[in-house]
């Protein structure tokens, strides 16, 4: 059983000069601490409009999908919860008691989830705290930390920093790849 700490979905940002790279931030529930969830533009868009503007989405696939199970099942004994980070990847996990479910989920969908149906999202306490960051009341001031970003989008980093002549990002990026490296 995991300690951990409640999330909602506080905002939305995008990279600057990073054309397909959207960000989702999230907030514990003290409204303390952020982290930010790195996705593509059209997932970022899609968990967005959902947020703002539910009733246009009544009728499309996931919301029925979600409509349907809801009638077999009690939304409120789900919750998801994010237990580590691989690669840039949050590794998530749709749970309930009952039935007995303990599902891989990617976090674009668990967002989702969240969103729609009022799923519980819940990060492992010790994780949240080595990737989280203060929160400063702009949600558009969060950092993104290297650590949750991908290797190939690690690499283009890299180039970019290099290019930039930011020899310190760079040795950073470098060395967090070959950790990386070596884990696997």
């Amino acid at each position: 059983m995991l300690n951990t700490i409640e999330l909602s979905v506080l905002g939305f940002s995008e990279v600057p000069d990073a054309r397909n790279i959207g960000v989702v931030v999230l907030i514990d529930q003290g409204g303390e601490r952020i982290l930010t969830y790195i996705t593509d533009i059209l997932t970022q868009k899609q968990i967005q409009c959902r947020k703002l503007l539910p009733e246009r989405f009544l009728k499309h696939g996931i919301e029925v999908l979600t409509d349907v199970i809801g009638q077999l099942a009690d939304w409120n004994d789900f919750k998801v919860e994010i237990s580590d980070l691989h690669d840039g990847e949050y590794i998530c996990h749709l749970v309930a008691s009952q039935p007995s479910i303990y599902q891989p989920i990617r976090m674009s969908d668990a967002l989702l989830l969240h969103l729609i149906k009022g799923v519980k999202l819940l990060i492992d306490s010790h994780l949240f705290a080595v990737i989280s960051q203060p929160y400063t009341g702009d949600e558009h001031q969060a950092y993104l930390p290297i650590d949750v970003l991908n290797n190939e989008q690690l690499e283009v980093q890299l180039e970019r920093a290099v290019k930039e002549e930011n020899y310190r990002l760079a040795a950073n990026i470098k060395k967090l790849l070959i950790q990386r490296i070596r884990k696997e």
